[in-house]
């Protein structure tokens, strides 16, 4: 099952930005309104597609019990959320990025699985919820799934981003990949 988590991440780094790789997609205008299908400006929706990529990844390595794999998917990451932080900054997005920037630190020190799941229920739970309210405003964005787990040790917080089924819990790894179901809003 381990290899599960590399073959996702592979795919990922492999086809680059798997969300949004339409090719010759005209980029969106500032200007329309939340419930267009273009309602972000292209650094933001650009900024939205490197999150759901990068913490799709992430979760891939921690759902495969791959803590080098993970080590190697957090700077991304990282890079991915001070982007979103630089587009939308004063954005609504902006306080729930701010607790992730703020819950960062946890996932830096993060030496073991057990440490990096801990650190990573707060961050991606904050990430799934940026991307619900987003997909909300976009449409394009509701290729990517966000999936919900009540057997953490913080169920209120327990939330994460895949590109595509199947279910892969990292919270539980390869012990529980499919506990959980999808949230849609």
């Amino acid at each position: 099952m381990r290899t599960l988590g590399l073959i996702l991440l592979s795919a990922i780094f492999a086809n680059g930005t798997l969300i949004g790789q339409s090719g010759g997609a005209t980029p969106a205008p500032a200007s329309l309104g939340p419930k267009d299908p273009a309602a972000y400006s292209a650094a933001q929706f650009a900024a939205l597609q490197a999150m759901i990529n990068a913490a799709s990844a992430a979760s891939a390595t921690l759902s495969g019990d791959d803590l080098d794999a993970w080590q190697k998917a957090r700077p991304s990451l990282g890079q991915a959320i001070g982007g979103l932080a630089k587009a939308f900054d004063a954005d609504a997005f902006h306080g729930k990025i701010k607790i992730v920037q703020g819950t960062w630190p946890g996932l830096e020190q993060a030496d073991t699985l057990d440490r990096a799941r801990a650190a990573y229920l707060k961050v991606g739970d904050n990430l799934a919820q940026i991307l619900l309210e987003a997909r909300q405003a976009d449409p394009r964005l509701a290729k990517a799934i966000v999936y919900y787990c009540t057997m953490t040790a913080d169920p209120a917080n327990a939330r994460w981003i895949q590109l595509a089924p199947p279910l892969t819990n990292p919270f539980w790894g390869v012990d529980m990949l499919p506990c959980c179901s999808e949230v849609t809003r």
